[in-house]
Order: structure tokens, then sequence, then C-alpha cells
């Protein structure tokens, strides 16, 4: 058994690497038929009346599909969660969902060093603060 174990370790750690690279590969290709959420977080310092924080968490979820065998179409949406210290002394502090970005894409599929792609980017006003939002329709 103790020589078995380590025979055992050796083959369970040679084939969980093997995957995570290609995870990890997939991963930085904006192309790759995947659906990905990312979220991300973000600390602006500096802001306001008394130089506080904002913050904001970001929901980001990506859809590739295929087209074509050669060409790919992703759908991106962007979704902030904000909160934002007051600008002027005695104001409320904004906090809430921010304005929504839609993006969409078409470029050609498979693994290279240069991705590019053409198509629509919408910005919608969902912010539920006004003091959070842009109060308009954006398109791209």
């Amino acid at each position: 058994m103790q020589r078995i174990l380590p025979i055992l370790l050796a083959v369970a750690s040679t084939t969980l690497a093997k995957p995570s690279t290609e995870w990890a590969k997939l991963a930085q290709n904006p192309m790759a038929d995947v659906f990905q959420l990312p979220i991300e977080q973000q600390f602006n310092g500096g802001f306001g009346h008394k130089n506080g924080v904002e913050y904001v968490l970001g929901f980001k979820p990506s859809m590739a599909s295929d087209v074509s065998p050669n060409w790919v179409m992703i759908n991106r949406l962007d979704v902030p969660f904000i909160y934002r210290p007051s600008i002027e002394p005695g104001s409320p502090d904004d906090h809430g969902l921010g304005d929504t970005t839609y993006e969409s894409f078409y470029g050609p599929n498979g693994l290279r060093t240069f991705y590019w792609g053409i198509g629509p980017l919408l910005q919608l006003p969902t912010a539920t603060d006004t003091g959070l939002s842009s109060q308009k329709w954006s398109a791209g």
C-alpha cells in the first residue's frame, strides 16, 4: 500500500494539471465558446468631500456562440452595483444599481495572437439612483 499511494498521487496530479491549463487558456481567450461570469470589485479612493472610497461591484456575464465554423458571436453584459460617498456636505451617499452596458460583436473563431470583432454597444439608463446614472441612452 505504501508503494501504491505515491504512484496514485503522481497520476492524479498529472491528470488534474492538464485540464486546469486548458481552462486557463479558455479563460484568457475572449472568443472561446464558454459562458463566463466574472465578478469584479473596484475601490476608487479620494472621492467626495471627505476623500472617501467609491466601491463598484460589477457582474459581467459573457457568452460566445459559434455562428459558423469560422465566425463567433460574443454577447456581454455589464451590470454594476455602486456605493459612492456624497459629493457635497450634508447630501446623502449614492448607492444602488448603475447603468447597464450591453455589447454584441462578431469576430473570427480560433486561437490567435490578436483578436478583433465588430458590433454594437448599448448603454441603458437602468440606475436606481440619479447620482449613479448618465440618465441617457447611448449607442456605439
